[in-house]
């Protein structure tokens, strides 16, 4: 797939048939070629992240307004009556939970990584991620959606847990000027991006 765009590509997802990229200005929706099949051009608020829900029928966009919105991912008609939005700062992060598709991690740019119910009217189900000093970077979900990792501007990792979400473990700077992305390559290994130019494995001891 090689095709041009109008403006700043911020974030690209798949669920294995469409491709779904965010710019600057718009939600784009592609069907593994450079077929273009539906846009969204952004105009009260600005997509900054995306995924797709586990079943590949939902798109989840993080937005500049600290709200993250719903799409239909064949039509990308916006779902006006469903929302994440107890978020305090910008959206940086938006992750399903492939091991329990209830759960979404919304991370932003106040230092929170917040987990929602879509079951139970999308209510905030974890506040408790808040051990960050700075800007949240990225979040994964481990294999089995028990633990979440976060990584942040302040240089550290973070591993939280969904059963005792008040325990976590720190992983102090782990890149300097910042964490820039983090994966999962197994039920207790991380990887870790930063700024630094370096990319980091980590064995963790689970929370």
């Amino acid at each position: 797939m090689n095709t041009a765009l109008e403006s700043l590509p911020v974030g690209v997802a798949t669920n294995g048939t469409l491709t779904a990229i965010i710019t600057t200005t718009e939600l784009l929706i592609y069907d593994g070629s450079t077929k273009r099949n539906q846009s969204y051009k952004f105009s009260t608020f600005k997509g900054t992240c995306i995924d797709f829900a586990p079943d590949g029928n939902e798109l989840l966009v993080g937005c500049d307004d600290n709200i993250a919105r719903f799409f239909s991912a064949s039509s990308l008609e916006l779902n006006s009556s469903k929302q994440l939005a107890k978020n305090r700062g910008q959206i940086t992060a938006v992750s399903y939970n492939r091991s329990n598709s209830d759960l979404v991690a919304v991370a932003d740019a106040n230092r929170q990584v917040l987990v929602y119910s879509i079951a139970d009217k999308c209510q905030v189900k974890i506040d408790d991620w808040t051990s960050h000093s700075a800007r949240v970077s990225s979040f994964a979900w481990s294999p089995d959606g028990k633990h979440g990792a976060s990584g942040s501007l302040d240089t550290n990792l973070e591993i939280w847990s969904v059963e005792r979400p008040s325990k976590h473990l720190c992983i102090k700077n782990a890149h300097t000027e910042g964490v820039t992305g983090i994966t999962w390559l197994g039920p207790d290994t991380v990887v870790s991006t930063g700024q630094d130019a370096c990319i980091r494995g980590w064995k963790v001891s689970l929370p």
